[in-house]
């Protein structure tokens, strides 16, 4: 045979949906050189690469059917010679023996601004170093479950009004199918507001918060987690408010983390910088107070964001910007590549194919017993 060919990816017998690569081998063994590969789908010409390494993105969409796939390499003396592959198709059954992990994922350009126009080629996705297939990927606004977290220790006592004020039109922006509770906390925990609460009540709970005591900022963390853990078809949030560090907290830190992780509940943390603020203590790396420090920490392990205003005025612009990205969200899912529900942290991570862009998600989740994903990790 004039020429050697060889279909390299995807490998025999796996499952392919949404943007794919396609990749041959091929060689001439005389004198005359390849021309063209060609890469057909289900019989029909996807396109062709004229140079090495012979490559082909194929999008296969959100169905993960069967397909034969075919490489044609050609020389310049219309020689030709084939290979083949098929693919495997994913039955229901199937489907109900593999792991679905879905994320909700916050795309920003180098100006911090959401881009609402990403492809699924747009993105690599990496299980524990193993790259996945996206099986489906699309901005998708959701119903909220939203726990609005207030701090109404004594070191509010001054500015508690304007935060009041603040937390009211964030609740304003809330549509008819989204669902929050109020929680104000000083060295008490009190739900002012139950999940579910209209929007009389959730004003009326903010309204009823006075300052005074030391802050429990871990136990009200954690009460508001409860709240609002995982529920279908929705996206749940807790969305905090404190000028101080915890002072007492029956829970730690850590078990607030734990808890988010497992609940699959973003945590979007405004830490108040504002003039009189007990931000103080042990600084952490990089060189901030230590509860800004974990913060930060809180809001990256469970795919939220941080925020650190100077003044209580400006608080109103960054509920709003919390509330913009919660509506504006993608949501991306993919099956596992590795189908054990053994209760197990996998590390997920998101690459987007233009490096200037910046992914935010809870960076992975335990493999639940149920076949559904469990919480994430840093």
């Amino acid at each position: 045979m004039p020429i050697r060919c060889e279909l390299l990816l995807p490998p025999e017998g796996e499952i392919v949906s949404g943007p794919t690569k396609l990749k041959a081998f091929a060689a001439s063994n005389t004198d005359t050189p390849i021309a063209r590969v060609e890469f057909y789908v289900d019989g029909k010409l996807a396109g062709s690469d004229s140079q090495p390494p012979y490559e082909w993105l194929v999008d296969f969409g959100p169905s993960t059917a069967e397909h034969l796939l075919m490489v044609r390499a050609i020389d310049r003396a219309g020689h030709a010679q084939h290979a083949y592959r098929r693919t495997r198709g994913l039955s229901l059954q199937m489907r109900e023996q593999v792991l679905l992990v879905e994320l909700d994922l916050t795309v920003l350009d180098r100006n911090g601004r959401r881009l609402a126009e990403l492809r699924p080629q747009d993105l690599a996705v990496y299980e524990d170093g193993a790259r996945q297939q996206i099986d489906s990927f699309k901005l998708e606004p959701r119903p909220l479950r939203l726990a609005l977290v207030l701090d109404s220790s004594a070191s509010m006592r001054r500015k508690l009004w304007r935060a009041q004020e603040a937390a009211i039109s964030f609740l304003s922006g809330l549509a008819p199918a989204d669902r929050a509770a109020v929680i104000d906390f000083d060295d008490q925990i009190r739900i002012a507001a139950a999940l579910g609460a209209d929007r009389a009540q959730l004003v009326g709970g903010v309204k009823s918060a006075r300052a005074d005591g030391k802050t429990h900022l871990f136990d009200a963390l954690s009460a508001g987690v409860e709240l609002v853990e995982r529920a279908p078809d929705s996206r749940s949030a807790v969305v905090l408010l404190t000028d101080g560090r915890d002072e007492g907290s029956a829970e730690t830190f850590a078990g607030v983390v734990e808890r988010a992780r497992r609940s699959e509940v973003a945590c979007y943390a405004i830490g108040l910088r504002d003039s009189g603020a007990d931000l103080s203590g042990a600084l952490e790396p990089p060189f901030i107070p230590r509860e800004e420090y974990l913060l930060r920490w809180l809001a990256d392990a469970t795919g939220g964001a941080a925020y650190f205003p100077d003044h209580v005025g400006q608080l109103e612009g960054i509920y709003g910007q919390i509330l913009e990205e919660l509506r504006a969200q993608y949501r991306l899912s993919y099956y596992s590549t590795d189908p054990r529900r053994d209760g197990r942290w996998r590390q997920v991570e998101i690459r987007p194919a233009n490096s200037s862009l910046l992914v935010r998600t809870r960076p992975g989740y335990y493999a639940g017993s149920d076949g559904h994903t469990k919480g994430a990790g840093p």
